[in-house]
């Protein structure tokens, strides 16, 4: 029970570090487009070196580039991390982008229920996906780390192409500072960011809401009140 106890502060504290690091006015002052190229350039640099650590899944060169369209439209959907080219790991986090606009944000982990940790409105600003939070949960916000502006985009590993979204400031200042030079870079970008994972068509959007809600909604359990009866799907 004790190591269970520590390891849920240890995830609250990475949160908090996240978020205490993550100031999305500042960072969004700089337009997306400007990181989408830093990033691409990091990857590039690291792509010529010919002494690559190759993971399991390599599928070949790998390449960053603008998402082509940013709207609501185009950019909805369900992000993961870990995604679909990872697979499988002890914890992660889902951001559903619906048609609408509104958001849901999840955390889940081997020692944490799958738990909505943030919901709201979302649109495209400055070349950023922007998340505002309603509130309704801002009595936690000491557990959340949520990104509040994210860098969309383009992931080529081989013939295969994936959307990324980076998360401002302190993620995306450790994906740079973390691609080594004997690591294959397009490893480290798919580490570092939450993948398309799958659409949300708007004739299934309130369906899926409602199922979020019914099974995932828990702002006892992030007040630090444990479960009641309507919260305790794990």
């Amino acid at each position: 029970m004790r190591w269970i106890v520590l390891g849920v502060w240890l995830l609250t504290a990475a949160s908090a570090g996240a978020d205490a690091f993550d100031d999305p006015t500042t960072f969004t002052n700089v337009p997306a487009s400007s990181r989408v190229e830093e990033i691409a350039r990091r990857v590039s640099a690291v792509q010529q070196r010919s002494d690559l650590k190759l993971p399991e899944f390599h599928r070949g060169p790998a390449a960053v580039r603008p998402v082509a369209a940013l709207t609501t439209a185009s950019l909805s959907g369900r992000y993961s991390n870990p995604g679909p080219t990872l697979e499988g790991g002890l914890s992660g986090d889902d951001l559903y982008l619906f048609p609408d606009a509104s958001f849901f944000f999840l955390k889940w982990a081997d020692i944490l229920p799958r738990t909505i940790y943030s919901r709201g409105s979302w649109q495209v600003e400055n070349g950023y996906v922007t998340l505002h939070d309603d509130g309704v949960l801002s009595g936690t916000s000491r557990l959340r780390g949520v990104s509040r502006a994210w860098v969309p985009l383009s992931l080529t590993l081989g013939t295969s192409e994936s959307v990324c979204l980076v998360g401002s400031s302190y993620h995306y200042n450790q994906l740079l500072s973390r691609m080594r030079p004997n690591e294959e870079p397009g490893f480290r970008v798919i580490l570092s960011s939450l993948e398309r994972a799958g659409d949300i068509p708007p004739s299934k959007a309130e369906e899926l809401k409602a199922s979020l809600m019914r099974n995932y909604w828990r702002p006892r359990y992030l007040a630090g009140q444990g479960f009641d009866k309507t919260e305790a799907r794990w």
